[in-house]
């Protein structure tokens, strides 16, 4: 039984170092979960050569439960969000940890590539394409205005925006409380955002507003990219850019 068990995790090895390529192992353990949220805080820090973007696993008894990558950094603890869970594991306190130093660049996915067209209501937005777009019956100078007026109000920042080329580029934090909780020390400048971009088309008094948008951590020079899509563990933010879609819409028509 020993060695079927040491057999398991050499297969979890393979699978680690196929997905995200060896430097070091570093094995530590879950400390604190949020299963809700996809986090978890994990007994390893930069002490043992963690930094963000790293690829890992969680298991428990030699059986793999999710696959993961650390999005934050301490000395001696780190956080990570859930790519993926196997079946119905959840993640719990005191399960192992295995992490495989990545040499991939740490933007772990791109955006898809798709330009489906989609019906204006929430529910069919959802159905079609991680590129959220609708018609809407107004000129493009107006759809502009509103649509940086709306997502100013409704808690993102204004990165950049263009009135020539009508391209806007908004932020919003997404709020960790369970590393907040943990950490109260902020000195890193450690940043996560939920980020819309934002491409308005149109000729006369008929416009196309086309919305995509992506997950963002950084710490000091470090930097992980995760696309946003309707799919996954990500589908509670791609709900919001439907909804914000769907507002700016209702904005400019109402």
């Amino acid at each position: 039984m020993k060695n079927f068990g040491l057999f398991i995790i050499f297969i979890i090895q393979i699978c680690v170092l196929n997905a995200f390529g060896e430097e070091i192992e570093i094995k530590a353990k879950v400390l604190t979960v949020n299963n809700d949220q996809g986090y978890f805080v994990f007994s390893a820090g930069s002490s043992q050569g963690v930094d963000i973007g790293d690829g890992l696993i969680v298991h428990r008894d030699n059986t793999k439960i999710a696959e993961a990558y650390v999005i934050e950094v301490r000395p001696e603890i780190s956080a990570a969000e859930v790519l993926n869970i196997e079946g119905s594991y959840e993640i719990y306190e005191g399960d192992d940890v295995l992490l495989i130093k990545t040499k991939r660049p740490t933007v772990l996915t791109e955006r898809k590539n798709l330009s489906y067209e989609i019906s204006v209501s929430p529910e069919e937005i959802k159905k079609e394409s991680d590129i959220v777009s609708t018609e809407i019956g107004r000129p493009v100078k107006e759809v502009f205005f509103y649509t940086i007026q709306l997502l100013q109000e409704n808690g993102y920042n204004i990165i950049s925006s263009n009135n020539a080329t009508y391209s806007i580029l908004a932020a919003k934090p997404i709020d960790l409380t369970i590393l907040k909780e943990l950490w109260a020390d902020m000195l890193a400048a450690i940043d996560h955002n939920m980020v819309i971009s934002i491409d308005i088309k149109g000729e006369g008094n008929a416009s196309k507003i086309s919305a995509t948008a992506y997950k963002e951590h950084s710490q000091k020079n470090r930097y992980v990219k995760q696309a946003i899509t309707k799919d996954g563990k990500n589908a509670k933010y791609y709900t919001e850019l439907v909804d914000i879609v769907y507002k700016i819409k209702k904005r400019c028509e109402d």
